[in-house]
């Protein structure tokens, strides 16, 4: 059992990871689309 943890903890931790990065990359972009949004509707209103 004491063999078998490390690496599955390792491996777990490595998922584990990879998932938070993923997860801020794309609030990231769900937040830098949501600004751009913003910024093109104010934009457009102040053009009209």
């Amino acid at each position: 059992m004491a063999l078998n943890q490390g690496p599955t903890l390792q491996l777990i931790g490595s998922i584990l990871s990879t998932a938070i990065a993923t997860a801020a990359v794309f609030a990231l972009a769900v937040g830098v689309a949501m600004l751009a949004a913003h910024f093109v509707r104010v934009r457009t209103g102040a053009d009209e």
